[in-house]
């Protein structure tokens, strides 16, 4: 029976301690944090649940983010070995130079060796203390390398110990323990000796790990230690009388360094394998390392207010912070978790889309009851002891018992079959996607009838509900159609929806809906989230959380809120919110839609894209420490905070405050200002611990701040600072109200002395300035006149100057490439004719004869654009025939196009005459058909057509396939400042000055010129001319 019950407790045990693993979150801190070295030997947790640490570097107080020394100590060295928070003596720390006293004085901390701060004129040599320990009568025993220290409140005796007891080890020397009212002092060496009562006479107490180096000892209950030696974990059974009864080796595999008791577990630090915790029955140890400590030197373990577990290491401190919830089940699944439930028992199904998996929370086993191929498992449900499970493919496959399939085939119809759920008549719900989202009932019977709400032409579903009667509400999209609810006797849905107010997104969409006990319904949207009642529908106010996605919403059983968005997981209890996330535990704050249950042991569970989490639920926030004043600074110096409250107006004030909740950055606050009025709280920004506050007028104010630790903690009570600002006293009422008087009565006294002088002046200057007046009105006016003349040629001036250095600018480069290249070739005949082949030849001869007529269109265009500009353009408008026009064109632009393959479509009615200049026309159309062959690409057409829009004008069209103009380009087009030519899809060159040309002519003509093009499609230009004379 002994051995059976042994190991359903390792099992138990096993259990226990992989949970124990994951609730740890890990924080580091190192001398780049502010700790004064990383080798850290102590901690103690001081009466406000602040850390102190002592470290080979000296003692600090870890205060939010920064470690505060102590000051005022007179010594060779800042070795410290120990610290101990006692009740008579304050705060005791124990160094290589003796026992120090450490006080606070306003916020800053002091130091002073015991002795004198006890005023004892006897003093035992104390170096290199290194144990501490409060007896129940308050009096404290303190071990160094040789002697142990007995003090009480007005004495000290010290026991020197036997010379094979002595030590020089580093950390540890000798233990002190008290058992049943007496005290052990346990050897670094192995020895045990039992001080009987009432004398200082130390007894040995034989034992088998005598001489065996000890580092570590603790108290089990009044008949019973550990010890931790070279050789593991000892435990020691003693006797009524005080001595030793029986010892038992736990076959611990390391030499324990320190043994601390918390919350019903052993945690046991190593010198080199990290920190381990252990539980003991009948005698037998079981126990699992903590990973996250690797295998660090623990030379302290402590445990603060908040249940963290503390441990002091040779490299830093680490922090084994407790997360709330745990990734589960990691072995089995780390992927998007499509839909889970309890089956009522203790058993969770969960399906991450290629599996479905039966959980036996109790047994802690993963059974695994069905995997898909080629489909996706999207939903799933229990029904009787079938297992319904819908798919991507728009399948519901039903598991029975025998583990054989019926598979209902809707794939026809559509593809997601999404929320399948039961109705009180044990019909089964589901929805689909179709050409129309579709809500479909599965009857007991096997039939089922659709429901497609044709009557709500924009509508689509999202979710579906039962609430606690059994009934179906289906949730969905829309302003005026977003909720619905079954009704049974007619077999119909009603809409439930009640006007929206206040939305600021254009969008209303219902994610997931939950029912409170008492029968409160609220929505997670993609808007926050709403109560809906009878009466209105109305949003729960989240503050900043407002607009925010929610993709799944429950109750707890004490009706808080829970939801996601993508802060996180959040709890609302109506007043606070409690925020959870990574740093929680949490694998992802990414939640499966609707995927937010509460067990029957009020675990929380919560899909994610990573797998499944879950956490204990706490009903009762537990209270957060006030928040401590650190120090008040304004421009010209730091005070602490009971140094001053009054402050000068207008003074910069920046005020300091922490609070004992580690790690800090999880902290939250905010603070009140008040100077009468009602009080609002605002938050302090994160990860911020002071408040600046900037001109603030006179009067008395109360600043209050309140802290909140992460996780389940409630707001702390409030530190309260009052403090004044003051005006100074030039600034006072009265003396201001003097000043002004005489400065009344002296402006008074001049006016009424000036008064008379200023009427005779007054006089005579109204007459001159009549006169002025007049003359600078009309000098006024001329100069605005020539004003707007030296603009308008200013203007005019500088057009003209742009256009000069735009067209030298072409003619610089433009001519100059030609002629290059004819200078080129020429030079290439002349010297080298003979040894050029006849093939050759004929190509330079070719390539120079092109170059030549694009020199000669280039000096056309250039003489053309000259003429315009410098008024000798003459236009001799007439009527003539467009096809004769085009025909000369087409002659010249032909040979161009049928280098490209580009076949020239012409369209145009017979007949038709303009009103303009043949020239002019001409040489516009010859340069719009070159342009659009330039940018065609080869093998392609360019379409010209001519018609007439009535008896007035005709229309020619342009059209090419080509590479097109771009947007921002379009503009500039017809601009010689701002225009810049681009090669053709051949590499042909250009000046840009064509199409100025021809827009420049047309309208010479009394005809418009319009530019349709988009980039890849081509160009389109349109030439609007009169058919006849214009009158």
């Amino acid at each position: 029976m002994e051995k059976a019950l042994h190991i359903f407790f390792v099992f138990g045990l096993l259990f226990f301690f992989n949970h124990l693993q994951a609730q740890f979150g890990v924080e580091e801190y190192h001398q780049e944090d502010g700790l004064p070295t990383d080798l850290v030997k102590a901690f103690a947790i001081d009466g406000q649940g602040f850390l102190w640490i002592a470290t080979d570097g000296g003692v600090v107080r870890h205060e939010g983010k920064d470690f505060i020394p102590i000051e005022n100590i007179e010594q060779s060295s800042n070795y410290y070995k120990n610290l101990l928070q006692s009740k008579k003596f304050g705060f005791i720390a124990a160094s290589d130079d003796g026992l120090i006293t450490i006080s606070e004085d306003n916020g800053r901390y002091f130091g002073e060796f015991t002795q004198s701060a006890l005023n004892l004129e006897y003093w035992r040599d104390d170096n290199y203390s290194k144990s501490l320990f409060e007896a129940s009568d308050s009096s404290l025993w303190i071990a160094n390398n040789t002697s142990i220290f007995h003090l009480t409140q007005d004495t000290i005796i010290s026991v020197l110990l036997p010379k094979d007891c002595h030590t020089t080890h580093y950390v540890r020397n000798h233990q002190v323990l008290e058992l049943n009212n007496i005290i052990y002092v346990v050897c670094h060496l192995g020895t045990i000796f039992r001080l009987e009562p009432g004398s200082n006479s130390l007894i040995v107490e034989p034992w088998v790990f005598q001489g065996a180096e000890v580092f570590s000892s603790a108290k089990i209950d009044e008949h019973n230690m550990l010890i931790g030696n070279g050789n593991g974990l000892i435990k020691i059974n003693l006797s009524g009388d005080g001595k030793i009864n029986e010892v038992f080796d736990l076959e611990f595999p390391y030499p324990v360094s320190t043994i601390e008791y918390h919350d019903g577990n052993y945690y046991l630090g190593t010198w080199s394998q990290g920190l381990f915790t252990a539980m003991i029955l009948e005698n037998k140890l079981s126990y699992t390392h903590i990973e996250a400590t690797g295998q660090q030197t623990i030379n302290d373990i402590c445990f603060d207010n908040q249940n963290q577990t503390w441990l002091a290491t040779n490299f830093g401190i680490l922090l084994l912070r407790n997360r709330i919830f745990n990734s589960r089940f990691t072995d089995v699944t780390e992927n998007y978790i499509q839909d889970f439930f309890f089956d009522g028992g203790n058993c969770l199904y969960y399906s991450d889309g290629w599996q479905v998996d039966r959980i036996n929370l109790q047994e802690n086993s993963v059974e695994r009851v069905y995997r898909i191929t080629n489909d996706l498992i999207l939903q799933i449900l229990k029904k009787d002891k079938d297992l319904w499970m819908s798919t991507y493919n728009g399948k519901i496959q039903v598991l029975k018992p025998d583990k054989s399939i019926r598979t209902l085939d809707f794939s026809s119809k559509g593809k997601e079959i999404l929320n399948l759920v039961e109705d009180k008549n044990h019909a089964i719900w589901f929805l689909q996607n179709r050409a129309r989202p579709t809500l479909v009932r599965i009857n007991p019977d096997g039939s089922s009838k659709e429901f497609n709400f044709l009557q709500y032409p924009e509508q689509y579903f999202i979710t579906l509900e039962i609430d606690p009667q059994g009934e179906l509400y289906v949730g969905g999209h829309g302003f005026d159609s977003y909720l619905f609810r079954f009704d049974y006797s007619n077999d119909t849905f009603i809409n439930l929806s009640k006007p929206i107010n206040g939305l600021r997104k254009k969008i209303f969409e219902i994610n997931d809906m939950a029912f409170s006990k008492s029968g409160k319904l609220v929505l997670g949207t993609s808007e926050g989230i709403w109560e809906y009642t009878t009466e209105a529908l109305s949003r729960i106010d989240l503050y900043q959380m407002n607009i925010e996605n929610v993709p799944s919403v429950t109750f707890d059983n004490h009706e808080r809120l829970w939801f996601v968005n993508s802060s996180g997981l959040n709890l609302f209890d109506g007043e606070q919110f409690t925020v959870f996330n990574n740093f929680d535990g949490l694998p992802s704050t990414t939640n499966s839609p609707r995927n937010l249950l509460i067990d029957s042991y009020n675990t929380l569970w919560m899909g994610t894209n990573l797998g499944l989490a879950s956490g204990k639920i706490l009903y009762e926030n537990r209270p957060s420490p006030m928040p401590k004043l650190r120090y008040i600074e304004n421009s010209t110096r730091t005070y602490m905070p009971n140094q001053v409250s009054r402050f000068l107006e207008k003074t910069q004030l920046k005020i300091a405050f922490t609070a004992p909740l580690y790690p800090s950055k999880f902290t939250v606050y905010q603070y009140s200002l008040a100077i009468g009025g009602k009080e609002e709280w605002i938050d302090i920004k994160k990860n911020q611990e002071e408040l600046v506050f900037d001109q603030l007028t006179h009067g008395p104010y109360t600043l209050k701040i309140r802290a909140k630790g992460k996780g389940f903690y409630q707001w702390s009570e409030p530190l309260i600072y009052r403090f004044e600002i003051y005006k100074t006293w030039y600034t006072q009422f009265w003396v201001i109200s003097l000043f002004y008087f005489g400065i009344l009565a002296i402006i008074v006294l001049f006016i009424s002395l000036s008064r008379k002088k200023s009427d005779l002046e007054k006089r005579k200057l109204e007459a001159i300035i009549e006169l002025r007046t007049k003359a600078l009105q009309d000098q006024n006016e001329e100069l605005k006149q020539l004003n707007i003349s030296l603009q308008l040629a200013k203007d005019n001036a500088d057009t003209a100057i742009r256009a000069k250095d735009r067209f030298f600018s072409i003619v610089a480069h433009d001519l100059k490439s030609p002629f290059n290249t004819l200078i080129g070739f020429s030079e290439l005949l002349v010297n080298n004719r003979d040894q050029i082949p006849e093939e050759s030849m004929q190509e330079f001869f070719e390539e120079m004869l092109r170059t030549s007529e694009n020199t000669y269109k280039l000096l056309q265009n250039l003489l053309d654009w000259a003429r315009s500009q410098t008024g000798n353009l003459v236009v001799e408008c007439k009527s003539f025939k467009v096809e004769d026009a085009l025909k000369e064109v087409l002659d010249t632009i032909t040979p161009a196009a049928k280098q490209k393959n580009i076949q020239i479509v012409l369209e145009q009615q017979n007949g038709i005459e303009l009103w303009a200049d043949v020239s002019l026309i001409s040489t516009s159309l010859r340069n719009i058909l070159s342009n659009a062959v330039k940018f065609s690409y080869a093998d392609s057409q360019i379409e010209l057509n001519v018609k007439s829009l009535d008896q007035d004008w005709v229309e020619i069209t342009v059209c090419d396939f080509g590479v097109g103009i771009d947007e921002e380009r379009l503009p500039y087009l017809f601009n010689i400042e701002k225009n810049v030519s681009t090669l053709g899809t051949a590499s042909e060159k250009g000046t840009g000055l064509g199409l100025i040309l021809c827009k420049e002519f047309i309208e010479r003509c009394h005809g418009t010129l319009v530019v349709d093009s988009q980039i890849g499609t081509g160009t389109l230009f349109t030439i609007k001319l009169p058919s006849h004379a214009i009158i």
